[in-house]
């Protein structure tokens, strides 16, 4: 999930809606990117997630925007030429090796069930699944 102080609202209330309807806490990793990571607002985000979600295991990983800054066109409306918005593109990149198994949440979804059964999905060979609604 990104993680931006602008949005930070919407994406505290998306984490919730993920803990509300976990069977296992123990097991959830969140692993949230930011733009933000070396500046004093890392620190800031950090803050928020432990001082509202004390018990909650995230990890907190640097995206640089500079990655993608020349390659959003003018002609995308403004609320999707923010860096951050192409994170997920990258996320083979940001994410320790070990990690070979995600759910990636926009910050502004609000779940409204376990996604226990979302995990259990076996892709097979394939690399990314995605939802139909």
């Amino acid at each position: 999930m990104t993680l931006d102080t602008t949005y930070l609202r919407g994406s505290v209330v998306g984490v919730f809606s993920i803990l509300r309807h976990a069977t296992s806490l123990e097991s959830t990793v969140f692993h949230f990117i930011a733009t933000s990571h070396r500046s004093r607002r890392s620190s800031d985000l950090h803050h928020v997630i432990t001082s509202t979600f004390p018990y909650l295991t995230f990890h907190l990983y640097h995206f640089d925007s500079n990655l993608v800054r020349d390659k959003i066109s003018y002609f995308v409306r403004h609320a999707l030429d923010q860096p951050l918005n192409y994170a997920c593109i990258y996320l083979g990149d940001l994410l320790p090796s070990g990690v070979c198994h995600i759910i990636y949440f926009d910050f502004d979804l609000i779940v409204g069930d376990n996604i226990a059964r979302l995990w259990r999905i076996d892709l097979g060979w394939r690399v990314l699944g995605a939802l139909k609604y």
